[in-house]
This record gives structure tokens, C-alpha cells and sequence, in this order.
């Protein structure tokens, strides 16, 4: 097993993870994108892009992934908010 500290398995850790992630939030933003959204699910979309990069950030940036970190913590908790915002807009068809 590779260390946690290797910057290869570092990157492919955090592809690993966009891979679970982007997808979903890519459907789920070109579907409420193509309605004419609120400002408000415009906001989320945009901070859950935001919040996607910081978690790589935090993942490729740290001396290791065997900790967590504040940028990586924000990243993942930012995601998994502005996903739940987004399936609450798709179920209310805002």
C-alpha cells in the first residue's frame, strides 16, 4: 500500500472521489439550470463548484491524507450541503 503522503495516490484519491461526486451534481445542475432557476440554486451551484476544488485542494495540498484538514473538511461539508439544496430544488421544482 502506497503512503498517504505519496503525491501519486494523493491525486488519485481525490480523482476518485470527483469521480463518486461530479456526475451527480452535474446532472443535477444541468437539469435546474435548464429551468430557469432561482438566484438561490445559482448561489449553490456556484459554491458547490467551489467547495469541489477545495476538497481536491485539500487532499493534493496536505503533507497527508491520513488526517483531515480544514480545507478538505469545508470541501466535503460544503458539497454534501449544496447537494442536499440541490435535491430540496428538484423535489420542490424551484
Amino acid at each position: 500500500m502506497k503512503p498517504p503522503t505519496n503525491l501519486l495516490y494523493k491525486v488519485v484519491r481525490a480523482h476518485g472521489n470527483t469521480a463518486e461526486y461530479a456526475p451527480f451534481l452535474a446532472v443535477l445542475m444541468l437539469y435546474l439550470g435548464s429551468r430557469n432557476p432561482a438566484a438561490w440554486v445559482i448561489t449553490v451551484m456556484v459554491v458547490a463548484t467551489v467547495c469541489r476544488y477545495l476538497f481536491v485542494a485539500g487532499m493534493v495540498f496536505a503533507s497527508t491524507i491520513a488526517k483531515t484538514n480544514v480545507v478538505r473538511f469545508v470541501g466535503a461539508m460544503g458539497t454534501y450541503i449544496c447537494g442536499v439544496a440541490l435535491c430540496v430544488a428538484l423535489i420542490r421544482g424551484a
